[in-house]
């Protein structure tokens, strides 16, 4: 799947169903019998995001923001909407921001209805593609358990083993990849900005560790960011001590 074009597509797909006036049930019903929405899914969930096809063409676009949120859409099979239409939010907002009003039309309906805690794998089996999706999801559990059963976006395991024909030999690789991500952002406390909101959102939750210091001087900022995106913030103060130790 090429990302300039087919993704890019996908996005504009969704916008326009997320502007009509259906309701969000049957939003997501049509969009489960779409071919181009089935065909992304099958493609990010077996995808290996730091592949260098994928790699190359965002950085060919200037668009290596995406990384990660398609790294978080590997596991959108087994997530809940309000997740998957969330990252497709943000998606859109890298690569297409003219489509990004539908997305977030369905994002936003989400956040806020039962329909959002309904795993995407329900929605596709109860569409079209029923069929397609049992053996689909046989071949996850196989091929790429990460994509069916996620634990963490940050870390992946992958190994290989071969064993003589009676196994009494057996050799195995085994490796273990961490996957992080920075960025340098100004003004990152005001309302307008959505790094932190994107991130907690549909999470509902923030656990913060500040420094008592930093609380002085942003402890408000924080309070006001995370009150207006209505997301549960916990604050914890820390007290850095700087001790000195000397040999004797």
């Amino acid at each position: 799947m090429n990302i300039q074009t087919d993704v890019i597509e996908l996005l504009h797909e969704i916008s326009e169903i997320g502007l009509g006036g259906a309701t969000t049930q049957k939003k997501l019903n049509t969009l489960a019998a779409s071919d181009n929405f089935k065909d992304f899914i099958v493609w990010v969930t077996q995808s290996v995001i730091d592949a260098p096809e994928i790699v190359d063409e965002l950085s060919s676009l200037n668009k290596i923001k995406a990384i990660p949120i398609l790294r978080r859409l590997r596991a959108c099979y087994s997530m809940p909407l309000k997740y998957v239409f969330s990252d497709l939010a943000e998606l859109s907002s890298v690569l297409s921001p003219a489509f990004s009003k539908g997305i977030n039309t369905i994002r936003d309906a989400l956040l806020s209805q039962d329909e959002g805690k309904t795993q995407l794998s329900k929605v596709l089996s109860s569409g079209p593609f029923k069929s397609y999706f049992e053996n689909f999801e046989e071949e996850l559990a196989t091929n790429s358990p990460h994509s069916l059963y996620p634990t963490s976006v940050y870390r992946e395991s992958r190994g290989s083993v071969v064993t003589s024909h009676d196994d009494t030999v057996v050799e195995a690789v085994m490796s273990c990849h961490t996957y992080t991500s920075i960025r340098i952002e100004e003004n990152v406390l005001g309302v307008e900005n959505d790094t932190l909101k994107n991130i907690y959102r549909a999470l509902e939750r923030c656990v913060c560790l500040v420094d008592q210091n930093v609380d002085k001087k942003f402890g408000e900022e924080i309070e006001k960011y995370f009150d207006i995106w209505i997301i549960y913030n916990i604050l914890q103060f820390i007290n850095f001590e700087v001790r000195l130790f000397s040999n004797i």
